[in-house]
């Protein structure tokens, strides 16, 4: 029964060492090797990748050499920078009398007294869709991964998401199998 035993259990480790292996083959986030290692991650080239944003396809063309990706054009998309209006409450001026919904800014919704006299404007923010695009490159350029901080791009999230797909997949056709 031992010996059954510690045949299984070898068995297992063999099948283990050899997972970690298939694992390793299929991980394609580029990575800069450290100084220690000495295999390649790339064939060197050119690859184009497609990933999907918010407007439609985002197509990329990266260039690699054996170890980093090199260069990252933007080949198509239809993205677009775009004013985000957001409605905000302000105090009412002392010369306004009637908050913009057509209540008195004296009454809450309910009737009731309410605090300082408010009202809602709307407010314009310029969200800069192809500029955080153009940093999301530059980073993951700088740091050869897609693992990016994706509150650094509020307002763009879903068109960053589409320029990080088409990056992978253009990694992916340039990885070494």
């Amino acid at each position: 029964m031992k010996k059954l035993l510690a045949v299984c259990l070898a068995g297992m480790l063999c099948l283990g060492g050899c997972m970690n292996e298939t694992a390793k083959d299929v991980f394609v986030t580029p990575v800069r090797p450290d100084a220690t290692t000495t295999s390649f991650l790339y064939t060197p080239g050119s690859y184009t990748g497609t990933g999907q944003g918010y407007n439609g396809p985002i197509e990329v063309r990266i260039t690699v050499n054996e170890a980093n990706i090199i260069s990252i054009d933007l080949v198509s998309h239809n993205e677009a920078n775009y004013i985000l209006q957001k409605e905000m409450m302000v105090p009412v001026e002392e010369n306004e009398e009637e908050s913009t919904d057509g209540k008195p800014a004296d009454e809450d919704p309910s009737g009731q007294p309410a605090g300082p006299k408010m009202k809602t404007v709307i407010v314009e923010e310029p969200v800069e869709v192809i500029g955080r695009m153009d940093t999301a490159i530059n980073e993951i350029l700088a740091n050869q991964t897609t693992n990016l901080e994706m509150d650094l791009y509020t307002g763009a999230t879903v068109t960053v998401r589409g320029l990080l797909e088409a990056i992978t997949n253009a990694s992916s056709d340039a990885s070494l199998r």
